[in-house]
């Protein structure tokens, strides 16, 4: 059942301690792929990419 594994999975973050910091720094480390400073530089390349295609 889908409420009994998100429940399992609650309960394994508030539980163990290092687990919430893990997930944590994973997150702050995925937030800047989405700084508009991280965007532009993608867009850059793609643009170079097929510029050179």
């Amino acid at each position: 059942d889908d409420e009994i594994a998100l429940a399992k999975k609650l309960e394994l973050v508030l539980n163990d301690e290092n687990f919430r910091k893990e997930l944590v720094n994973s997150a702050k480390q995925r937030c800047k792929d989405f700084e508009i400073s991280h965007i532009k530089e993608e867009w850059l390349k793609l643009i170079v990419e097929v510029k050179n295609a």
